[in-house]
């Protein structure tokens, strides 16, 4: 997906898609925990015993926020003040009790009922994807895109237009050059470039042997403790010091 999103100038997919490789590919020594419980499949959520239906954690949570725009939610009441907090603070409280009183009368989400069968399974579902398969097969008999004239062209399944050679060019080699720009990306901003700053002026190289020579850096606290030393009536020649 990287090399696609730089060839088409998605640039801020581009950069932070990288640096999201990158964590992921350390993510066994950075977050040992999280890496296990990825491996695990705790990143996913369901509410059902259905297969199938696990969705991502934040997608789970989405029922919070449908739950504050229907009757009794948030509506009506976001510029009260306390009624607002009234709600936000009971809510897990009001939540707990509705899960328990649906267990108590052995009430089920809706679809529920039968926990061998998929909604994508049932007979509406099923008639559903064979209209969209007849549809598409009626546009490619429509444009003729399996003709033997359109055999060796780049054609467009929706419009039937002919790519040009220069757009023919572009879409075979964007995976290649999309994956040059990343890589140029990766050394440029994610490689260690060691840039120098102030402090190399008073660096030492390394020196072989048992002499060696030291730096003392010029350091804020010792000027804090000479004018300390000078307000309490020591005597500190500053022309020395400063030489």
């Amino acid at each position: 997906m990287m090399p696609w999103f730089a060839a088409y100038d998605h640039t801020h997919y581009t950069r932070w898609g990288a640096v999201f490789i990158a964590d992921m590919e350390h993510l066994a020594q950075t977050a040992p925990q999280v890496y296990e419980g990825f491996l695990d499949g705790d990143f996913v959520a369901k509410e059902t015993n259905h297969s199938f239906n696990k969705v991502p954690s934040d997608l789970c949570l989405e029922h919070i926020n449908k739950t504050g725009k229907v009757a009794g939610g948030l509506v009506g009441i976001t510029r009260n003040k306390s009624a607002r907090h009234r709600w936000s603070i009971t809510y897990n409280e009001r939540a707990s009790l509705a899960q328990d009183t649906r267990s108590l009368f052995c009430l089920k989400h809706d679809g529920e009922d039968d926990e061998d069968t998929h909604k994508d399974c049932l007979p509406s579902r099923l008639r559903r994807s064979n209209d969209d398969v007849i549809q598409l097969v009626d546009q490619f008999q429509r444009y003729n895109v399996f003709g033997e004239e359109n055999m060796h062209k780049l054609v467009s399944l929706t419009s039937g237009d002919v790519a040009s050679e220069d757009i023919v060019k572009d879409l075979t080699n964007a995976a290649e050059s999309g994956k040059q720009i990343v890589m140029e990306l990766v050394k440029k901003c994610l490689t260690k470039r060691n840039p120098k700053t102030f402090s190399n002026l008073y660096s030492k190289g390394k020196l072989e042997g048992k002499f060696r020579s030291k730096c003392v850096k010029p350091d804020r606290d010792i000027f804090r403790r000479i004018i300390v030393s000078m307000d309490s009536s020591r005597e500190v020649n500053i022309d020395e010091l400063l030489q």
